[in-house]
């Protein structure tokens, strides 16, 4: 493309809906992450990481309750914007009603459950383990609900709240900072969770679709049938593996080691704010226009320029972490000092990320094949190449480097998926021009 043409491109997409939808999620993102990374200093100064690592592992145990959604978030994300691309909106509305009935169930349920074992636990004067089990009760409860509210927000107004809620959330962690200088280690309990508490409740009272929780047997089952694949694939990608790598890094490392990586993902995913608003906004926008004309050539399209732009936005913040990030560390969190090699490392997950954009229309046309296919090509590369290094004495550093191969080899085999897509859909758009 000409540079005139690549500067129109530009302005056009600085004024268009996309922009403004990302920029805001974005922008939210960003103060969030500054949030979080100031009280993240701020906590390392009087948490140590065996103390992090600790409170952390229980997240690693709980994480499994999320196959309690029976995927009806995923079904929900997906048929949602197919449905209104449709014009099929009274049938979206009540998928999101039923949805909204077992959403809040099981958040109940599970909440109830981890709160009765802190309680037993606290008893027998096991305090800081109650403590752990008391933050997934409230952390998951809130996750749960807050995973569904997050599915039926689709337009640019409905990120801006989502990127308000983040916001807010992460203030009200900020105000915990204080109480680190009198009690660390309440302080680190309270900052578990009291965030993503305000962002639940500010969630639910600007909810963007308000139905009634009903309960229809014959619509429930059908969306389990058709979600439980689609949620397998994402759990298997993207919960599970982080379950999975946090486990073996636990295995290898220690609690020490865990803390280090669990501080290392935290500025990751701050830097990785701009690649995932965008794929954020996307996923509902992919399966709307998906819903309109059926198509995965033209998700694709949509989709590229700004995956184009992402993609040398992210080499720019790659860079610029590898410069920055011993001198950040050593003045601010010398503590964590030891995990700038997992940080250099996880630093390669922003290029991974940002090409991501365009492959969630596998989700939107629901090609199950492909999805399962490309995960446990994921998986193959994760435990070999992790085994592998351990065996040269990479060390629990081994799984590191392995995460990020396996997510670049999932990525690039849902890339030729893609492709195979775009590629039958071109000969049956010439083989039917020839009859």
């Amino acid at each position: 493309m000409k540079p005139l043409a690549w500067l129109r491109y530009i302005n056009s997409l600085i004024s268009s809906r996309v922009f403004v939808s990302v920029s805001s999620l974005a922008s939210g993102n960003i103060i969030s992450s500054i949030l979080a990374f100031v009280g993240g200093i701020v906590q390392a100064q009087y948490i140590s990481p065996n103390d992090l690592g600790f409170i952390r592992k229980f997240s690693v145990i709980s994480g499994y309750v999320v196959f309690f959604q029976l995927g009806l978030v995923d079904i929900l994300q997906r048929d949602y914007p197919y449905l209104m691309g449709r014009g099929e909106e009274d049938k979206a509305k009540h998928i999101v009603s039923v949805c909204q009935y077992w959403s809040i169930a099981i958040s109940v349920s599970f909440g109830a459950l981890f709160a009765v074992m802190a309680t037993v636990l606290l008893a027998a004067g096991k305090w800081r383990t109650a403590c752990g089990w008391g933050i997934q009760s409230v952390s998951i409860s809130t996750m749960l609900y807050t995973s569904f509210l997050s599915a039926t927000y689709r337009n640019g107004h409905d990120f801006k709240r989502l990127a308000t809620s983040n916001v807010k959330g992460q203030l009200a962690n900020t105000l915990i900072l204080p109480f680190f200088r009198y009690a660390s280690f309440g302080a680190l309990v309270l900052r578990s969770f009291v965030g993503s508490v305000y962002s639940a409740i500010y969630l639910h009272r600007h909810r963007p679709v308000r139905v009634a929780s009903t309960f229809n047997w014959p619509i429930w089952r059908n969306l389990v049938k058709r979600g439980l694949p689609l949620y397998g694939v994402n759990y298997l990608s993207q919960a599970l593996w982080i379950s999975i790598v946090m486990l073996l890094v636990l295995r290898y490392g220690g609690d020490k080691f865990l803390g280090l990586y669990v501080f290392a993902c935290v500025l990751i995913e701050a830097l990785r704010t701009l690649p995932l608003a965008l794929i954020q906004v996307y996923i509902p926008r992919l399966g709307y226009l998906y819903g309109k004309t059926g198509r995965v050539t033209d998700c694709l399209q949509d989709s590229m320029r700004p995956m184009l732009i992402c993609l040398l936005s992210s080499i720019v913040l790659l860079f610029l972490g590898l410069a920055f990030a011993p001198f950040v560390i050593r003045a601010l969190a010398p503590k964590y000092l030891d995990s700038l090699p997992i940080i250099n490392i996880l630093l390669l997950l922003l290029i991974v990320t940002s090409i991501q954009v365009p492959l969630f229309a596998l989700s939107a046309m629901m090609d199950m094949k492909a999805l399962y296919l490309s995960t446990l090509i994921g998986y193959s590369v994760l435990l070999s190449v992790g085994y592998l290094l351990l065996h040269f004495g990479f060390g629990a550093q081994s799984f590191v480097w392995a995460t990020v191969a396996g997510q670049l080899a999932n990525t690039i085999a849902r890339w030729v998926f893609v492709l195979l897509h775009c590629n039958r859909e071109r000969h049956l758009i010439f083989s039917n021009s020839d009859k």
